[in-house]
């Protein structure tokens, strides 16, 4: 019997736990502020938690106690089974409904989601108060503490279960269901051993078995909800007016669009917009990639970002580079544009997401762009963390391509940060370079913005002379030798697009002088995230 309510306890820890943990999954990608909604969510939680437990002694009654534990599993499950539905709906209604130039930050959009936090985290903290008094009623001689460690170890076990399993395996919302169907088994199950009589324990499967359906019903709208908003984010949809008439237009006009194909990886969100065909006129008719929400390129865009990158970087170095790293760019079209060069002997690429490297190699839309690039007999697909992979590196590069998503959040932070560029200046080459995307679409005060930030870490890990270009697509170009950088118009012209050619300008807003005044940079030890 002390074995049961150990086992109990530890269901109940792991399922209250695991909700918590995948609400932020969901909410995090459109609040685009790990650590913040992470801190608020929990914090509430714990607040939610600590009222629950203080108030379970008050609602206290010996009598109705295994039943009253039995409808908070009930009720947990109830609000789990229709959680994910309704943080879609209510992302949505943010969407749809909320004047960007409100500006609700990303704080603001935390709070939107706590109502269920709280809910979760009150009845969370009336369960372990009413197993003990359940098991002291019984006479198991089952400590408030033996329930606390178990409690406890529930807690652990969902962190590794939601951080390790379900990630690979499911989406967030799929988890929530299936920890919801756990939930529910719980609650029978101390229906089925608690109760004395059959009747009961039948009509207290009976009632739990009503929420089997309601995990179908959940399972079969969450997508179509999901779908929703995907489209009004991506496509940035907004209604002006509350009317039905306005809602049941978008609803038809949303159904009428090709869906998102969103893939979840266990360190990213891949979405992938397909060519609207039937709306060319106002949509855009090809495909494009995003990661987290951020925008990676599109058919169109792909040339001119790829061919900036690497034509520009050759031409501004005056050199041949024969080995070559390039860290990220699991999509292959970086690798793609260097394997034109006849003198790239090897190419080293280094990519965490493995998910990433299976489509560049086996969907169609990425070998039509990448030209199978990644089975080239000179390239050499690492699956590993560029952060790792470059500390424990003991060889020389001529050129290194640093192809990341911009640092949104502080673990793609440290891909920006002194410590990982001094990696980078270690392992390379006297006459070699490196080069990245900085984009420019954030504004902010000069000495503030993330391009000078960004550049300014550089520029103090080794790199002294840099040249920032590219006002459609911009780049950093940097290596450690002295001389000005210029680029040779001529030697290029003929081998790329004319868009790309326009791209071969330096931006106007970068200031050495500024780079070299004292400012902030980014460090692991103290992380800048750019929005």
């Amino acid at each position: 019997m002390k074995i049961y309510f150990g086992v109990v306890a530890l269901l109940m820890s792991f399922c209250s736990l695991s909700y918590q943990f995948l609400m932020v999954k969901m909410i995090v990608p459109f609040v685009q502020n790990e650590v913040l909604c992470q801190s608020v969510t929990l914090g509430f939680f714990l607040l939610a938690m600590g009222i629950g437990s203080y108030l379970a002694p008050k609602l206290y009654t010996a009598g109705g106690l295994l039943g009253r534990l039995v409808r908070v599993e009930f009720s947990i499950s109830l609000v789990a089974f229709f959680m994910s539905f309704l943080i879609y709906a209510l992302q949505l209604t943010i969407q749809l409904y909320v004047d960007e130039h409100v500006g609700i930050g990303p704080l603001t959009k935390t709070l939107f989601f706590q109502f269920f936090t709280v809910l979760l985290g009150f009845l969370t903290g009336l369960e372990t108060p009413y197993l003990f008094y359940l098991a002291k009623n019984r006479n198991s001689k089952v400590s408030f503490n033996f329930l606390l460690a178990f409690n406890y170890l529930g807690a652990v076990v969902s962190a590794f279960v939601t951080s390790f399993v379900f990630s690979r395996f499911f989406s967030p919302s799929m988890s929530l269901i299936f920890v919801a169907l756990v939930n529910t088994l719980v609650g029978v199950l101390m229906a089925f051993t608690e109760l004395q009589k059959w009747r009961h324990r039948i009509l207290s499967v009976i009632s739990f078995s009503v929420l089997l359906p309601l995990a179908f019903i959940a399972t079969q709208n969450n997508r179509a909800l999901e779908q929703m908003f995907l489209k009004a984010f991506y496509y940035d949809f907004k209604l002006e007016s509350l009317s039905l008439f306005d809602f049941s237009q978008h609803l038809k006009f949303s159904r009428d669009l090709q869906d998102v194909q969103r893939i979840y990886t266990p360190y990213q969100i891949i979405d992938i917009l397909p060519a609207q065909t039937r709306f060319a006129d106002y949509l855009n008719s090809e495909w494009s990639l995003f990661l987290d929400h951020q925008p990676q390129f599109s058919v169109d865009s792909s040339s001119l970002y790829h061919e900036t990158m690497v034509f520009g970087a050759l031409n501004l170095n005056k050199t041949k580079p024969a080995k070559i790293l390039i860290l990220g760019g699991g999509d292959g079209l970086v690798a793609h544009e260097l394997l034109k060069f006849s003198f790239v002997k090897s190419i080293d690429l280094v990519e965490l997401d493995e998910v990433m490297l299976n489509l560049a190699n086996s969907d169609p839309r990425f070998l039509e762009l990448n030209h199978y690039s990644l089975s080239d007999t000179r390239v050499s697909v690492i699956v590993d963390d560029a952060y790792k992979y470059i500390k424990l590196s003991q060889g020389k590069y001529d050129a290194i391509f640093i192809d990341f998503p911009f640092p949104v959040n502080f673990e793609l932070s440290r891909l920006y940060s002194i410590e990982f560029y001094r990696l980078v200046e270690r392992i390379l080459t006297d006459d070699g370079f490196i080069i990245l995307d900085l984009p420019l679409k954030y504004r902010a005060e000069e000495s503030d913005s993330p391009q000078v930030a960004i550049s300014r870490t550089v520029y103090q890990s080794g790199f002294h002379n840099m040249l920032m270009f590219g006002p459609l697509n911009p780049f950093l170009f940097a290596n450690k030798k002295d001389g000005r950088l210029e680029f040779e118009y001529s030697e290029i012209k003929d081998r790329v697009s004319a868009r790309t050619i326009m791209n071969f300008i330096p931006v106007n807003e970068f200031d050495i002088e500024q780079i070299k005044a004292g400012g902030p940079i980014n460090s692991i030890y103290k992380p800048m995230v750019f929005r």
